[in-house]
Protein backbone atom coordinates (compact mmCIF):
# COMPACT_ATOMS: atom_id res chain seq x y z
CA UNK A 1 0.00 0.00 0.00
CA UNK A 2 1.71 3.23 -0.87
CA UNK A 3 1.03 6.73 1.08
CA UNK A 4 -1.87 8.58 0.04
CA UNK A 5 -0.73 11.43 -2.83
CA UNK A 6 -0.56 15.24 -1.53
CA UNK A 7 -1.29 17.44 -4.39
CA UNK A 8 1.10 19.84 -5.58
CA UNK A 9 1.51 23.15 -3.96
CA UNK A 10 -1.36 25.95 -4.73
CA UNK A 11 -3.31 23.00 -5.81
CA UNK A 12 -7.10 23.12 -5.21
CA UNK A 13 -8.51 20.34 -3.20
CA UNK A 14 -10.90 17.35 -5.09
CA UNK A 15 -14.48 18.79 -6.00
CA UNK A 16 -16.62 17.85 -3.01
CA UNK A 17 -14.15 18.06 -0.94
CA UNK A 18 -13.48 21.21 0.64
CA UNK A 19 -15.91 22.62 3.65
CA UNK A 20 -18.56 25.57 2.61
CA UNK A 21 -17.79 28.15 5.16
CA UNK A 22 -20.93 29.42 7.14
CA UNK A 23 -22.51 32.57 7.23
CA UNK A 24 -20.92 35.01 9.50
CA UNK A 25 -23.18 37.31 11.71
CA UNK A 26 -19.85 39.11 13.14
CA UNK A 27 -19.43 42.60 13.71
CA UNK A 28 -17.03 44.86 15.11
CA UNK A 29 -16.56 45.95 18.78
CA UNK A 30 -17.31 49.49 17.64
CA UNK A 31 -20.40 48.81 15.09
CA UNK A 32 -21.84 46.96 17.72
CA UNK A 33 -21.70 49.71 20.58
CA UNK A 34 -22.78 51.66 17.98
CA UNK A 35 -25.82 50.14 17.39
CA UNK A 36 -26.23 49.85 20.80
CA UNK A 37 -26.07 53.49 21.46
CA UNK A 38 -28.61 54.67 19.11
CA UNK A 39 -31.10 52.06 20.04
CA UNK A 40 -30.98 53.32 23.62
CA UNK A 41 -30.72 56.92 21.82
CA UNK A 42 -33.56 56.58 19.49
CA UNK A 43 -35.60 53.49 21.01
CA UNK A 44 -34.78 53.40 24.77
CA UNK A 45 -33.81 49.45 24.62
CA UNK A 46 -30.93 48.66 26.18
CA UNK A 47 -29.65 45.31 23.73
CA UNK A 48 -26.76 43.07 24.54
CA UNK A 49 -24.07 41.92 21.63
CA UNK A 50 -26.03 38.92 21.60
CA UNK A 51 -29.41 40.29 21.22
CA UNK A 52 -27.74 42.64 17.80
CA UNK A 53 -26.54 39.64 16.76
CA UNK A 54 -29.90 37.63 16.96
CA UNK A 55 -31.34 40.84 15.01
CA UNK A 56 -28.66 40.54 12.36
CA UNK A 57 -29.48 37.26 11.80
CA UNK A 58 -32.97 37.40 11.53
CA UNK A 59 -32.79 40.41 8.42
CA UNK A 60 -30.10 37.85 6.77
CA UNK A 61 -32.72 34.90 6.87
CA UNK A 62 -35.84 37.57 5.42
CA UNK A 63 -37.36 38.16 8.93
CA UNK A 64 -37.44 42.14 8.06
CA UNK A 65 -39.43 43.57 5.69
CA UNK A 66 -37.24 45.70 2.66
CA UNK A 67 -38.01 49.67 3.35
CA UNK A 68 -35.52 51.04 0.66
CA UNK A 69 -31.75 50.16 -1.30
CA UNK A 70 -29.03 52.24 -0.05
CA UNK A 71 -26.55 50.68 -2.58
CA UNK A 72 -25.93 47.11 -4.06
CA UNK A 73 -25.49 45.61 -0.51
CA UNK A 74 -26.63 47.94 1.63
CA UNK A 75 -30.12 48.71 2.44
CA UNK A 76 -32.72 49.79 5.40
CA UNK A 77 -34.96 47.57 6.81
CA UNK A 78 -37.81 46.97 9.20
CA UNK A 79 -37.58 44.51 11.93
CA UNK A 80 -40.39 43.58 14.95
CA UNK A 81 -38.48 43.26 17.81
CA UNK A 82 -39.92 43.62 21.08
CA UNK A 83 -43.59 44.48 19.95
CA UNK A 84 -41.52 47.93 18.24
CA UNK A 85 -40.91 47.90 14.68
CA UNK A 86 -36.79 49.02 14.25
CA UNK A 87 -35.58 50.50 11.47
CA UNK A 88 -32.32 49.02 10.63
CA UNK A 89 -29.53 49.83 8.23
CA UNK A 90 -28.13 46.52 7.11
CA UNK A 91 -25.14 45.46 5.12
CA UNK A 92 -26.09 42.31 3.24
CA UNK A 93 -22.24 41.73 2.62
CA UNK A 94 -21.09 41.77 5.96
CA UNK A 95 -24.32 40.69 7.13
CA UNK A 96 -24.29 43.44 9.46
CA UNK A 97 -26.84 46.56 10.96
CA UNK A 98 -24.65 49.39 10.56
CA UNK A 99 -27.03 51.73 12.28
CA UNK A 100 -30.57 52.28 13.65
CA UNK A 101 -31.92 54.76 11.87
CA UNK A 102 -35.39 57.31 14.17
CA UNK A 103 -38.44 55.94 14.01
CA UNK A 104 -40.72 57.98 11.11
CA UNK A 105 -42.75 60.12 13.93
CA UNK A 106 -39.69 61.31 15.87
CA UNK A 107 -38.60 65.26 15.39
CA UNK A 108 -35.30 63.79 14.27
CA UNK A 109 -36.58 61.69 11.40
CA UNK A 110 -38.81 64.26 10.10
CA UNK A 111 -35.76 67.25 10.16
CA UNK A 112 -33.52 64.79 7.98
CA UNK A 113 -36.74 63.99 5.62
CA UNK A 114 -36.32 67.97 5.24
CA UNK A 115 -33.23 68.43 4.45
Amino acid sequence: MSAPRTPPCGARPPRGSRKVAEPHFLESVAQRHHTQQRLAERYGLDVSAAQIFQMAKRIAHGHATLVARQSKDVGHWLLAHEGRAIRFVFDRRRRSILTALPPEDSAEYVLSRRS
